[in-house]
C-alpha cells in the first residue's frame, strides 16, 4: 500500500471512527424510553469517551494528512517528476553518445598507426620532387606539399565532428527548455547543465542556450603560446582565440594575416588551400580548434582538451598526461557533464574524460606518424646530398619499423635504408639476366587508365645543383601517369607544372581501340619532375575512349556528421485527486447512512445511502472533469517527489 493508499484509508477510518459516537447518540435517543432512568446514564458516559475518543484520533489523523498535504501544496511534484524524468533522457542521450565516440576515436588511433607506411612514403617522394630546388632540408615544406599535414588536420577534425554536433544538439535542446510552453517547467534555472571539474564548474540553462551564450567543443589547444613557441599548422574551419586582437600569420606568405576576436572564429572551409599553412601566432594567448601541431623550429606544443562557453564566462580544459589542466593552471582529474534539476539530488552525471583520453589517444598517433614520415623524408634526403642525386625510388620501407615502444631517427633510417640498398643491387646484379620483361604481357583490361601521347621530362643535374639542364622526350608511347595531386588530364597539351609521379611506358604508340594485349619487352617506369608536359592524342578509361578524364588522390575526406534525432522536453503529468476525494467522501457519507438505516431499522435510510454510494462511485469522474473544465480546479493528494 502506497502513501496515497495509507493516507486516504486514515481518513476514510477517521471519519467513521468519529461518526460512531453520532450513532451511539441516535440509538440511545430511541430507546431511553424503554429502560430505567440508569440506562441514559450509562450511555452519556459512553457516548462522552467514544466522543474524545475519536475526537483524539480524529485530530491525529486529520493532523497526519491535512499536515503532509499543507507540507506540499506549495510544491511542484509534477514539475520535479517531469525534470526528473527529462534529467535522466538527457543524460542517457549524452552517455550513450560519449561511449560510442569513445570506442570509435580508439579505433580511428589503431587504424591510423597502420597508415604510417602511406605518408611515409608520400613524403619520401615529395623529397625526391623538392630537394633538386631546395638549400636544405625544411620538414614543414616536405609534410605540407607530401599532404601529410592537411590529410592529418582532417583527421582529427573529422574525430571531433560528431561529438561537437552532438553538443550543439544539446545545447538546441537546453533552448527548448526557455520556449513558451515549456518555462513553467524548466525555465528560470529550473533545468541546467553543468560541466563539473574538480571543485568548479561552469552551467548553464534554458537562457544561456536560447541566448546563445553556451558552447561546448572538444578540439586542439595550444596553451599560452610564447615568441619562441608560437607556430602550429591551420588549414581552415574554426579557430578559438582567448583574447581580442590576437593574430596569426602565414610563415611562407605574410599576406595570409587573420586578427581573431575572442572566442571562436570562422576562417574559410576546412582543408582550404587559399588558408592552410604553418602560421606563427601572437604570444601570451591560448588557441584551439582545427588546428595541428607542426614541426621544426618554433613549433607550439598542442594538446587535446575542450572549450566550455556560458553567460559570459568560458574555460580550457587541457588534457595533459592523464589529468586536465585548468586556464589558470590548476589541476583536476575528473570532468563530468551534469543534466541538473532544481532538487539537486535528481541530477545525473555523465564522465567525459575517457572521451578526452581516446582523443589524446588519436592525437599521440598523428603526431608519431607525423614523426616517421619526418624521419624517413629526411634520411633519403641525406642519402640525395651525399649522392648528388635524388632518386624517387629510394625508400627507407625496405626495412620498415612496426614497433610501439619507439620511433626509429633519420640517421638510424639513412644507415639501413643505404645497406638494404646495397643489398638489392647485390640482388639486382646476381639476377639481372633471370629477369626477362617479355615473359609480360599486358592485356588492355590490366588497368583502367591507358594514355597514348608525347612526355616531355625535365632531367635534373646530376652534381647536385638546383636547375635543369636538360629534357627527356618519349614521342608516341602507349603509358599509364601516377600522380599525386588531383589532376585532370584531356586529349591535346597538358602542362603539369606543380605535379610529381611516375610513367609507366608500356611500348609504342599503337591505336587504343583496336589494342588487345602489349609487349612488356621495351616497358620502363620513370619519375616525372615538377615542370612536365603531356601530349595526348588518346585516352581509354574502364574500356571506354574519352576526351578527358579526372584523378582524384586517395586522402582525408572531410566527414559531415550524422544528423541527429532530437526529442520534445518532457511534459510534466497532470495530477486530478478531486474525482477519488468526491468519491471517499460520498462512499464513506453513503456508508454511514447505511449502518444508522441498519441500526434505526430505517429502510429508506439504507436506500438513500446506497443511492449516494453509487452516485460517487459512477458520477465522481464526471464531476472532477466538470469542475476542471469549467473552473480549473482540481485537488491533489500530497505525493512523495
Amino acid at each position: 500500500m502506497d502513501s496515497k493508499q495509507r493516507r486516504l484509508v486514515a481518513f476514510a477510518c477517521a471519519l467513521m471512527v468519529m461518526a460512531v459516537p453520532c450513532i451511539a447518540v441516535m440509538e440511545s435517543e430511541e430507546e431511553e424510553n424503554e429502560v430505567d432512568a440508569f440506562v441514559p446514564v450509562v450511555i452519556l458516559v459512553g457516548w462522552e469517551v467514544w466522543a474524545v475518543t475519536a475526537a483524539w484520533i480524529g485530530t491525529v489523523v486529520a493532523a497526519y494528512v491535512a499536515g503532509d498535504y499543507f507540507d506540499l501544496i506549495n510544491s511542484d511534484y509534477e514539475g520535479d517528476y517531469a525534470r526528473s524524468q527529462e534529467a535522466q533522457l538527457v543524460a542517457r542521450s549524452i552517455s550513450d553518445g560519449l561511449a560510442h565516440y569513445a570506442n570509435a576515436l580508439e579505433n580511428y588511433a589503431n587504424i591510423w598507426d597502420l597508415t604510417a607506411e602511406h605518408w611515409i612514403r608520400q613524403a619520401e617522394i615529395t623529397a625526391a620532387a623538392i630537394w633538386p630546388y631546395m638549400d636544405s632540408y625544411d620538414v614543414n615544406q616536405l609534410l605540407f606539399e607530401s599532404g601529410v599535414y592537411v590529410n592529418s588536420s582532417d583527421m582529427m577534425s573529422n574525430a571531433t565532428a560528431q561529438i561537437n554536433t552532438h553538443f550543439a544538439q544539446m545545447v538546441n535542446h537546453a533552448a527548448e527548455w526557455n520556449s513558451l510552453e515549456n518555462t513553467a517547467t524548466y525555465g528560470d534555472g529550473l533545468m541546467k547543465i553543468v560541466f563539473r571539474y574538480g571543485l568548479s564548474s561552469i552551467s548553464a540553462d534554458g537562457a544561456d542556450a536560447a541566448g546563445g551564450d553556451f558552447r561546448a567543443n572538444i578540439g586542439l589547444v595550444a596553451n599560452d603560446v610564447t615568441d619562441s613557441s608560437n607556430r602550429f599548422y591551420f588549414g581552415g574551419g574554426s579557430i578559438y582565440s582567448s583574447v581580442q586582437n590576437a593574430v596569426i600569420t602565414d610563415i611562407d606568405d605574410p599576406s595570409k594575416s587573420y586578427r581573431l576576436d575572442k572566442g571562436w572564429n570562422e576562417i574559410g572551409d576546412l582543408s582550404d588551400e587559399d588558408v592552410a599553412g604553418i602560421y606563427a601566432a601572437s604570444s601570451g594567448v591560448t588557441y584551439a580548434g582545427d588546428i595541428l601541431p607542426c614541426r621544426g623550429s618554433y613549433a607550439t606544443d598542442v594538446y587535446a582538451g575542450i572549450i566550455i562557453e556560458s553567460g559570459g564566462n568560458s574555460e580550457i580544459l587541457t588534457y595533459v598526461d592523464g589529468h586536465l589542466e585548468t586556464s589558470t593552471g590548476y589541476r583536476v582529474n575528473d570532468l563530468e557533464i551534469v543534466v541538473q534539476p532544481d532538487n539537486s539530488s535528481d541530477e545525473v552525471a555523465t564522465d567525459l574524460m575517457v572521451a578526452l583520453e581516446n582523443y589524446d589517444l588519436l592525437l599521440n598517433s598523428v603526431i608519431s606518424t607525423m614523426y616517421q614520415a619526418d624521419s624517413a623524408a629526411h634520411a633519403v634526403w641525406n642519402i640525395y646530398d651525399k649522392n648528388g642525386e635524388a632518386s624517387a625510388y629510394l625508400t627507407t620501407l625496405m626495412v620498415p619499423e612496426n614497433y610501439e615502444e619507439f620511433n626509429i631517427n633519420e640517421q638510424w633510417l639513412e644507415v639501413i635504408t643505404v645497406l638494404a640498398m646495397q643489398q638489392l643491387a647485390s640482388y639486382a646484379q646476381a639476377h639481372s639476366g633471370d629477369i626477362d620483361l617479355s615473359e609480360y604481357v599486358m592485356t588492355m583490361n590490366s588497368l583502367d587508365l591507358y594514355c597514348r601521347g608525347t612526355i616531355e621530362l625535365p632531367m635534373t643535374q646530376a652534381d647536385g645543383e638546383a636547375g635543369i639542364t636538360e629534357k627527356a622526350m618519349y614521342e608516341d608511347v602507349v603509358f599509364t601517369p601516377i600522380f599525386y595531386r588531383d589532376v585532370t588530364l584531356e586529349k591535346g597539351e597538358n602542362d603539369l607544372s606543380g605535379f610529381t609521379g611516375y610513367v609507366a611506358i608500356w611500348g609504342d604508340g599503337t591505336d587504343l581501340g583496336n589494342l588487345d594485349t602489349m609487349d612488356m619487352a621495351n616497358a620502363s617506369i620513370v619519375f616525372m619532375d615538377s615542370g612536365s608536359t603531356m601530349e595526348i592524342t588518346q585516352i581509354m578509361y574502364q574500356g571506354n575512349m574519352v576526351d578527358n578524364v579526372s584523378l582524384h588522390v586517395e586522402e582525408i575526406d572531410i566527414i559531415d556528421p550524422q544528423k541527429m534525432q532530437d526529442y520534445d522536453p518532457v511534459e510534466p503529468p497532470v495530477y486530478n485527486d478531486t474525482g477519488e476525494l468526491i468519491r471517499t467522501i460520498m462512499l464513506i457519507i453513503g456508508l454511514l447512512m447505511m449502518v444508522y438505516g441498519v441500526t434505526s431499522r430505517n429502510w429508506l435510510i439504507i436506500v438513500l445511502g446506497l443511492l449516494i454510494v453509487a452516485i460517487g462511485w459512477i458520477a465522481s469522474e464526471p464531476i472532477e472533469n466538470f469542475l476542471w473544465d469549467r473552473f480549473e480546479y482540481k485537488f491533489v493528494w500530497p505525493r512523495n517527489s
